[in-house]
C-alpha cells in the first residue's frame, strides 16, 4: 500500500555534487541489470543549471531527490532502495513494468496492492524477482501509474493464481505527486478514477520514446496539468477496436475481472475499513496489548516480551487495522513496556539481553474498566490473520533448557511427580536427568515454596534446608531469607544451561550464542567492513545470505571460512563479508527476512572512536 498518503518537509538542501556522483552508482549498481549511464543521467542530471534537492520528509520517514520542482527518486527510511517516482517512469521508460487493465488501475490509485490476477502473464519472456523495485502500467498505455516493490519472483508467481504480488509504494495522484509539478503524462490518465489506454501509443511503438530524450518523452507532460479534461480523441471508434482487441487476445481477462470483483476488491475494503477505523497509532498499540491481557488470564509468566508482542498483542489488534510499532510514539517495543511499567500495570526484568513480563497487576484500573473489542485474529474478515501467524511460525525457534546437577536431581524429580502437569512439555530426558524450562521451574518453586509455607510478607521466602542445599547456600554467612525473584534467578543460576534451536534441533550444552555483525576500520578508518558470524548454527545458508545481502545492499559480499572453527575434524564455521559499514542493515535483513529473534543478532562496533 502506497506510504504517501501525506507528505511533511523536515529538511530541504542541495546535494553536493560528489554526493550525486556517489548516487549515480549505488542507482546503476541497484539496476545494473537494465538501465544505462546515460539513463541514469537522464534521472540525476549533470548539468549545473539543474541543482538537485534533498528532501527529508518526517511523514513519511524518507529521502526523496528533487530535480527542477518534480521529485524523481526516492528511498524509505526502512529501505536500501531507490524508487523512481511517476515523473521519472515517464521519461525513462525503460523500467521493468507489470501491465494490468484499466479496471485494475482505479483500486491502485485508491492505493491498494497490486494483485496477482490482475497482471498480464502471456508474455513468455515477462520475469522478474522477488524485492524487485518495478513499475505498473495499463496495458496499452507506455506510462506507469504506480511503483512498488514485488513480494514474490515470477516463478513462484507461475504456481499460484492468488495473493499479492506487489506492494505499491508510490502512484499517480498520491502526496508524493502532489509535491512535484503535478503533470499528467497523456490523456489516459484521469486523476483519482482510472487510467485508460491511449489510442496509437500501444507498446509497438514505444521503442522510439525509449531511445528519446527526456523532453520527448514527456512532451504532454508538459503541457497537461491535472484537473484540465483531456482533449477528445480523433478517432473514437478506433480507440474502441483497438481496446476491445487488447482485451480478446488475452484468454483469461473475464476471469481476472472476475476475480478482482469476486475476491481482490476485499483488498481495498481493508483499505477502506483501516482508514473508517483511523485510530492513532499510541492508542492502537495501548489497546492491543490490553487486550491480549485481558483475553489470556492465564498468561504463563515470566514470557519474552517480544514474543507476548508477536504472538499475543500483533493478533489482538481491533479488526481491521495494522499494528506498526514505529509509527508509534514509543518507537520500540522496550520504551513502551517502560511506560506500562510506570503506570504500575506490569513488571518487567531484563535477563542475558531480552526483557521479560514477569507480573500483571490484574487488578489494575486501567485492565478492569477497559472493553474487549473484535480482534484481528478472531474476525472472520481480516484475511491478513494467517499471514501474521504463518509469519509468527517462520521466527527461528530457540528455547534455554536447564538440566539439573547430581545433588539436585532428588528434589526436583520430587516436585515433577507432585506436579505432573507441569512437566507434560518436557520432552527430553536423555542422560538419565529431566532437563527443565524456566517457566515449569518457576512453577515448581512457587508451589514448594506455598506448599512448606515458606512464605513472607512482602513475597518474601523463608529458606529452609533443601532450598539452601540446593543452591548450596555457606554454611555461614548465607541470607536466611530472599526473594521470590532473586530465590528464582540463583535456582536458575546454580543448573546446567542448555539450548535448542529449531524445534527437531538437539540440546547442546551453554548458552545459545548470538550472531555477531561486526563492524570495523579499514584503510585507516576511511572505509569500513561488515563481517557476520554464527549463521550457521541458525540454518541459515551463508551463500544465499551474500547474495540477498549484496542484491539489498550494492555492496561486495564474500564468504570464507574462519579459521581454526573446525571441531575435531568437522565442517568450520563461515563468516560473510560485505565492503561498507551496515550493521543496522544487516540487523534487518536478520530479523525481517531470515525471522532471527532481535535479541539474537548482535552488533560489535570495533571501529576506532575518532579524536582518541
Amino acid at each position: 500500500m502506497g506510504a504517501w498518503k501525506r507528505l511533511e518537509v523536515s529538511t530541504s538542501n542541495p546535494v553536493r555534487s560528489s554526493d550525486v556522483r556517489k548516487l549515480r552508482q549505488e542507482l546503476l549498481l541497484q539496476e545494473a541489470h537494465w538501465i544505462t549511464e546515460e539513463e541514469v543521467d537522464q534521472i540525476l542530471p549533470h548539468s549545473k543549471s539543474k541543482n538537485i534537492i534533498l528532501v527529508k520528509c518526517s511523514t513519511p520517514k524518507a529521502s526523496v531527490y528533487v530535480v527542477e520542482q518534480d521529485p524523481v527518486l526516492f528511498q524509505p527510511a526502512r529501505s536500501s532502495l531507490y524508487y523512481p517516482t511517476v515523473y521519472t517512469l515517464w521519461k525513462v521508460r525503460r523500467w521493468p513494468a507489470l501491465e494490468t487493465i484499466s479496471q485494475v488501475s482505479k483500486f491502485l490509485l485508491g492505493g491498494a496492492d497490486l494483485m496477482l490476477p490482475g497482471v498480464f502473464r502471456d508474455d513468455p519472456a515477462l520475469t522478474w524477482r522477488a524485492t524487485q523495485v518495478i513499475a505498473v502500467r495499463v496495458r496499452g498505455n507506455p506510462c506507469a501509474l504506480a511503483v512498488g516493490t514485488t513480494l514474490i519472483g515470477s516463478d513462484s508467481a507461475d504456481k499460484n493464481t492468488k495473493g499479492k504480488v506487489l506492494a505499491v509504494e508510490h502512484f499517480f495522484g498520491d502526496a508524493l505527486w502532489e509535491y512535484g509539478s503535478k503533470a499528467v503524462p497523456n490523456r489516459g490518465f484521469i486523476l483519482g478514477e482510472v487510467v485508460e489506454a491511449v489510442p496509437g501509443d500501444d507498446d509497438d511503438d514505444d521503442d522510439n520514446d525509449r531511445n528519446a530524450g527526456g523532453e520527448e518523452a514527456g512532451l504532454e507532460t508538459s503541457t497537461m496539468k491535472a484537473g484540465e479534461a483531456p482533449p477528445p480523441s480523433r478517432n473514437d471508434n478506433a480507440a474502441t477496436t483497438s481496446a476491445s482487441s487488447t482485451v480478446d487476445a488475452n484468454h483469461a481477462i473475464d476471469e481476472v475481472a472476475q476475480d478482482l470483483e469476486a475476491q481482490h476488491i476485499i483488498d481495498t475494503a481493508e483499505t477502506e475499513n483501516e482508514r473508517a477505523l483511523d485510530v492513532e497509532p499510541d492508542q492502537l498499540l495501548i489497546q492491543s496489548f490490553l487486550q491480549a491481557l485481558k483475553i489470556h488470564p492465564s498468561l504463563a509468566l515470566p514470557i519474552d516480551a517480544s514474543k507476548f508482542y508477536t504472538e499475543f498483542v500483533v493478533p489482538s489488534r481491533p479488526a481491521g487495522t495494522a499494528l506498526d510499532l514505529k509509527a508509534t510514539s514509543y518507537k520500540k517495543l522496550g520504551a513502551f513496556l517502560k511506560a506500562m511499567v510506570k503506570r504500575k500495570l506490569i513488571k518487567t526484568k531484563e535477563q542475558r539481553g531480552a526483557i521479560l513480563i514477569v507480573e500483571v497487576d490484574r487488578n489494575h484500573e486501567l485492565l478492569q474498566s477497559f472493553e474487549s473489542h473484535n480482534s484481528a485474529a478472531f474476525s472472520a474478515s481480516e484475511t491478513r490473520e494467517s499471514q501474521s501467524l504463518a509469519e509468527t511460525e517462520r521466527v527461528i525457534h530457540v528455547e534455554e533448557w536447564f538440566k539439573a546437577k547430581p545433588h539436585q536431581r532428588a528434589f526436583l524429580e520430587a516436585l515433577a511427580a507432585g506436579m505432573p502437569s507441569v512437566m507434560d512439555a518436557v520432552a527430553d530426558t536423555s542422560q538419565g536427568a529431566e532437563f527443565f524450562q524456566s517457566d515449569q521451574l518457576f512453577k515448581l518453586l512457587e508451589h514448594y515454596v506455598r506448599a512448606h509455607g515458606l512464605e513472607r510478607p512482602r513475597n518474601i521466602v523463608e529458606m529452609n534446608e533443601d532450598l539452601c542445599s540446593f543452591l548450596q547456600c555457606a554454611p555461614t554467612g548465607s541470607p536466611r531469607q530472599l526473594p521470590f525473584r532473586e530465590l528464582f534467578d540463583r535456582m536458575l543460576e546454580s543448573m546446567e544451561i542448555w539450548h535448542r534451536i529449531g524445534r527437531d534441533g538437539k540440546l547442546q550444552r551453554g548458552r545459545v550464542k548470538p550472531i555477531q555483525v561486526i563492524v570495523e576500520d579499514r584503510q585507516g578508518g576511511r572505509k569500513h567492513i561488515t563481517r557476520i558470524q554464527r549463521m550457521r548454527v541458525y540454518g541459515i545458508d551463508d551463500q544465499q545470505f551474500a547474495a540477498d545481502a549484496q542484491r539489498r545492499f550494492a555492496a561486495a559480499a564474500t564468504v570464507s571460512e574462519i579459521a581454526g572453527s573446525a571441531k575435531k575434524g568437522g565442517i568450520p564455521d563461515t563468516e560473510v563479508t560485505l565492503q561498507g559499514s551496515f550493521a543496522d542493515e544487516v540487523v534487518e535483513l536478520l530479523t525481517g527476512t531470515y525471522h532471527v529473534p532481535a535479541h539474537l543478532a548482535e552488533i560489535v562496533d570495533k571501529r576506532k572512536k575518532r579524536g582518541k
